[in-house]
């Protein structure tokens, strides 16, 4: 979850806070 969402900024995948929020909420439900 956190771990894959500050890995993300680091990638710059996520430019989109709220983007990012929501996938890892996501993928926390999903897991």
């Amino acid at each position: 979850g956190l771990a894959a969402f500050f890995w993300s900024m680091k990638s710059g995948q996520f430019e989109d806070m709220d983007g990012a929020a929501n996938r890892i909420l996501i993928d926390e439900e999903d897991d």
